[in-house]
């Protein structure tokens, strides 16, 4: 039995639940997750896209979105307008590079020797203040490329 789409997704898994910032790993649809526990955050979820078969290869298209919950201080910052009231800047540093070292990892850690590659470059995207508990991050489409190791015999 072929076992691509259990690789992928345990590999990265593995990857990025290593980082401090990152406190749970999730795939499938989003809204099944009960995003209102805050003891989950923060969470990196997996979201798998379509698959490119080849002879050699198959291509997971994948969205992988980095968040944590947004924290605003009760009393009004006067010092700091630039950052103001909350933990915004530091969910964006944290959230990146979670995704930053999952991408650095697959190019050329662990999961590149597994044979799991992506592209050269990665185009993230920031979001702030999305769903009910006000959460930010990072969300980043990405393509990654394992070995196709059919049988056909």
């Amino acid at each position: 039995m072929q076992t691509q789409v259990y690789d992928i997704l345990d590999k990265l898994r593995e990857e990025i639940i290593k980082h401090p910032n990152c406190n749970t790993v999730t795939t499938g649809d989003l809204s099944e997750i009960d995003i209102a526990k805050t003891t989950i955050f923060p969470l990196t979820h997996i979201v798998l896209g379509e698959a490119i078969i080849s002879d050699r290869t198959i291509s997971f298209n994948m969205n992988i979105i980095c968040s944590d919950i947004v924290n605003y201080e009760k009393t009004e910052n006067k010092f700091d307008n630039f950052y103001g009231n909350d933990n915004l800047q530091d969910i964006l540093n944290s959230q990146l590079n979670v995704l930053n070292k999952a991408f650095s990892s697959l190019k050329r850690g662990d999961l590149w020797k597994d044979r799991i590659q992506v592209q050269d470059t990665l185009s993230a995207s920031p979001f702030l203040e999305r769903y009910a508990n006000v959460l930010a991050g990072w969300e980043a489409n990405v393509q990654i490329t394992l070995p196709n190791s059919i049988n056909i015999c």
